[in-house]
């Protein structure tokens, strides 16, 4: 579970909600993964990654100030792969909780996945979640392995989950 802790994140609203922030979305939707899957690893990243401390008993409140504590820097969203694959952490689905205000510095999260199958030698999956869009795709829409999701509703877990055993 990679949450984007950027500052973009605590800006405007998600498509969806006139109230809800792209960070209490991410913060919402992570914690619903972290509930419902026995093994997750969450990070949270910027320009730079970090491990996230959340847990499946938190409150909402509690992970979005762990957000908050967490210094911030540009977006770059192929981290969590490039992460996983330097410290060869296996992982079947990551999922990316942003915004839509992200950037590249070598690599876009498709490339970073694609490269990750190469080397890890495990069909791995991507699920971008954009609480808001400007008509950004971070996923390859061309490879069925990866899925952009934007805006926020109920129905996105059922999606998800339907997308992880290849039902979508």
């Amino acid at each position: 579970l990679g949450m984007d802790v950027s500052g973009s994140m605590t800006w405007g609203k998600v498509i969806g909600s006139d109230s809800i922030t792209p960070r209490e979305a991410a913060a919402a939707m992570a914690m619903t993964f972290m509930r419902k899957e026995s093994n997750c690893t969450p990070v949270a990243f910027s320009d730079r990654i970090v491990p996230f401390p959340m847990n499946a008993g938190m409150a909402l409140d509690t992970v979005c100030r762990l957000c908050d504590n967490i210094q911030m820097g540009g977006t770059y969203c192929d981290l969590p792969m490039t992460w996983a694959l330097e410290n060869r952490v296996p992982i079947d689905v990551f999922m990316i909780f942003t915004d839509c205000e992200t950037a590249t510095r070598s690599m876009t999260p498709a490339a970073a996945l694609k490269k990750y199958r190469q080397v890890m030698d495990i069909d791995a999956k991507l699920i971008v979640f954009g609480f808001t869009s400007t008509g950004f795709t971070l996923a390859d829409p061309a490879d069925s392995g990866m899925l952009d999701m934007v805006g926020f509703d109920a129905s996105a877990p059922e999606a998800v989950r339907n997308f992880m055993l290849g039902q979508l």
